[in-house]
């Protein structure tokens, strides 16, 4: 698929899904492996900036699964922080300490350390931008340097739940607040043309508890979210947008690691059923 420079289209990806539905990039990186394919640009949000984080250090799809397998662990958004708790209603005495929310964040941490080290956003091997959301003004912000672990980590931060984190002297959480699926960026970027996954409809049936409640209710919000989004994007694209619409059919919520099997089924058979059409839309 290699062509000059003169006749060769510029191709961006956009990786996204909240929480383990990140994981249904892998599917577009196994197809993406069969034919020899690399984009221009990537640009990941939430669950999707880790995998593109991970491809960008020249990881296959092979590894990306097996490395976030293995250091992935049911409790690591399980504990309760209970300053956040404390303070959840009453206003601390010196203000509120902004690196606290309902969960605890320290294994969270020590994941994204143990994916990125201490790896730099700007030397991986796609130019490659992060979206972000900026907690004090509730502004997008996409990060194009910078160490990937913090990056990342602010990309995926779910506010109440996981705590923001400070670069630069200002706090960032989840990139989903403000651009579920990050095709402006790309079109910014002056991609001829753009592939991403579309989480669209809610993943859970019947939630059976609070964060199953929650995770529902967000999957909802961020459906509607990206559909403006995506209609604003096109306006201003002069190329073609490839949503792939992925149906989990997840029974737990989006950050349940059983749910993993099912989220990698789910990306497998999206991109086999619009299969031809990727390959039509990468091939130069």
């Amino acid at each position: 698929m290699e062509n000059s420079p003169q006749t060769s289209k510029k191709i961006g990806v956009a990786f996204t899904g909240s929480g383990l539905q990140g994981l249904a990039n892998i599917a577009l990186i196994e197809l993406f492996e069969e034919v020899n394919f690399k984009p221009d640009f990537v640009v990941g949000c939430s669950g999707g900036a880790a995998i593109a984080g991970l491809w960008g250090q020249g990881l296959n799809a092979i590894e990306i699964q097996e490395k976030i397998s293995h250091y992935l662990n049911r409790d690591i958004i399980r504990h309760v922080d209970l300053y956040g708790f404390l303070f959840f209603y009453k206003k601390p005495r010196n203000g509120y300490k902004k690196n606290h929310a309902l969960l605890k964040a320290n294994r969270l941490h020590k994941l994204y350390n143990h994916l990125f080290d201490d790896i730099k956003l700007e030397n991986l091997q796609f130019p490659t931008a992060i979206q972000t959301t900026e907690v004090g003004n509730g502004v997008g912000a996409v990060f194009k340097q910078g160490l990937l672990k913090d990056i990342v980590y602010a990309s995926s931060a779910m506010l109440p739940f996981i705590p923001p984190i400070c670069i630069d002297n200002k706090w960032y959480a989840d990139g989903s607040f403000t651009a579920p699926i990050p095709i402006m960026e790309l079109v910014n970027r002056g991609m001829d043309h753009i592939i991403s996954l579309s989480f669209t409809e809610p993943s859970l049936k019947k939630p059976k508890n609070f964060l199953s409640y929650y995770s529902n209710f967000v999957s909802q919000v961020f459906t509607k979210a990206q559909r403006s989004q995506i209609t604003f994007a096109i306006e201003f694209h002069h190329g073609e947008t490839l949503l792939l619409p992925v149906k989990p059919h997840m029974e737990g919520d989006i950050f349940d690691r059983r749910e993993i099997n099912r989220i990698m089924t789910a990306g497998r058979d999206t991109v086999q059923q619009y299969r031809d059409e990727i390959l039509r839309l990468i091939e130069r």
